[in-house]
């Protein structure tokens, strides 16, 4: 018997979500921050985008997406034709009531979960359930049914995705298909990767679906370092400052004690002597306190803007959330580090696909116009960004491209520049 998956909860109020989502940093970020993905097979020519399957003429069907660290394997199938394979309970007459959708969506998350195995770089995996939703295929692209109808289920689909996080990007993905039967020989299928979609099929005598990373890509983001630069400093001689000290000491103890100065005068002398000597040693370097704070060009704080925002979006090239949070620290500093995460990760639903996460294909800047900021190091900069992306989802590719405009703050942290404060004053959705 399959292991029993946890109970799928129906999906949330898209306009009290969205709601949230567009707020403060979370609308900025909102459907945007996530990872960009590898390509497919350097074998299979791949055009910048291939029509997807139509989700209402085929009864099941499987997508492939491949991302960064993480791949996902999503399956629609109507509930009738899943029932050759296993017993759904489904009714007579053709019409599953809402009391029994959740039932079913369990037992098909169930079964599917420990069937057709994917196993990435010579690993079996086991899969992490994320969605199961009922979907209307009249729709354009599939959507998810409200919950509170019936499902026809000569006609509605259910829509199960899996994911399988991963702590270093995949360079070979196999799935091996085992659900056919006398009236099933082929289904369709399709990979998606970075450069776009390519649509295949599966059949009993070649059940495999296969993926490998190119030789010309990179297994991950490389991270952008963002240096800052090195403010003067004074070197502070510590065991020379501590001889003198002790000298010092020793002389006015000595006098309280109304000793003659000859009894006092050698250990203070040898200690003076070795403060003197210890000079080159034990150095510690401080702050310059008349240094002024290095100033930024207009080329150096456009760099710098680019590759806070490039190592920003990447962060969410993870999956898990303490390596998310790992890496937003490498962008961005104090109070900001936090609201960022949280409403990020609030806002990276796709609201309409029951929560599918958009992938950030591209951060283009546009403008940069740095001011000096008040008693403190660092610059305020306003910017103009656009960023595009996309995702995966049941077959279809869902885009998005927006532009920003916003004060960014940076100053520098210890050795690197981080993002401090930003005020978004624009935003244009396209």
């Amino acid at each position: 018997m399959p292991t029993p998956i946890p109970k799928v909860p129906p999906p949330p109020d898209s306009h009290a979500r969205a709601h949230v989502c567009r707020r403060g940093l979370g609308g900025l970020l909102f459907l945007l921050l996530a990872p960009a993905v590898f390509a497919a097979d350097p074998a299979t020519p791949l055009p910048d985008r291939i029509p997807a399957i139509e989700a209402d003429r085929a009864p099941l069907q499987v997508f492939l997406y491949i991302d960064p660290f993480e791949v996902r394997k999503e399956i629609t199938v109507r509930p009738d034709v899943l029932q050759r394979w296993m017993d759904l309970g489904l009714p007579e007459g053709g019409v599953l009531s809402i009391a029994d959708q959740d039932r079913v969506r369990e037992q098909a998350a169930a079964f599917l979960a420990v069937m057709n195995p994917v196993t990435i770089d010579g690993r079996s995996i086991p899969p992490r359930l994320d969605q199961a939703h009922f979907l209307d295929p009249s729709l354009p692209q599939p959507g998810l049914l409200n919950p509170g109808q019936e499902v026809d289920l000569s006609r509605a689909l259910l829509g199960l995705s899996f994911s399988y996080p991963l702590s270093a990007a995949p360079g070979h993905v196999l799935l091996e298909w085992e659900l056919f039967d006398d009236s099933l020989t082929n289904l369709p299928a399709l990979v998606q990767d970075e450069r776009g979609q390519v649509s295949s099929s599966l059949e009993a005598a070649h059940p495999v679906l296969e993926w490998r990373r190119p030789t010309d890509r990179a297994e991950a983001y490389e991270w952008v370092t963002l240096p800052a630069p090195r403010r003067a400093t004074l070197p502070l001689p510590l065991a020379s400052l501590l001889c003198t000290a002790l000298a010092l000491a020793w002389m006015v103890w000595r006098s309280l004690r109304k000793r003659p100065w000859p009894a006092a005068r050698w250990p203070a002398l040898l200690l003076l002597v070795g403060a003197v000597l210890l000079l080159p040693f034990g150095r510690l370097p401080i702050p310059h306190p008349l240094s002024r704070p290095a100033m930024v060009n207009d080329a150096e704080a456009r760099l710098l803007v680019e590759g806070l925002l490039r190592n920003l979006y990447h962060a969410f090239d993870y999956r898990e959330e303490s390596r998310i949070y790992d890496a937003l620290s490498r962008s961005v500093a104090g109070d900001l580090l936090e609201r960022t995460y949280l409403e990020t990760m609030r806002g990276l639903a796709l609201e309409e696909q029951g929560g599918a996460c958009v992938r950030v294909d591209t951060v283009k800047v546009v403008d940069v116009q740095p001011s000096p900021t008040q008693r403190r190091e660092g610059f305020v900069a306003r910017c103009t960004w656009e960023v595009s992306g996309s995702v995966g989802h049941w077959g279809h590719e869902h885009q998005r491209h927006n532009r920003y405009r916003a004060d960014l703050t940076l100053r520098p942290h210890e050795d690197a520049w981080l993002l401090t404060n930003l005020n978004l004053l624009d935003e244009e959705r396209r």
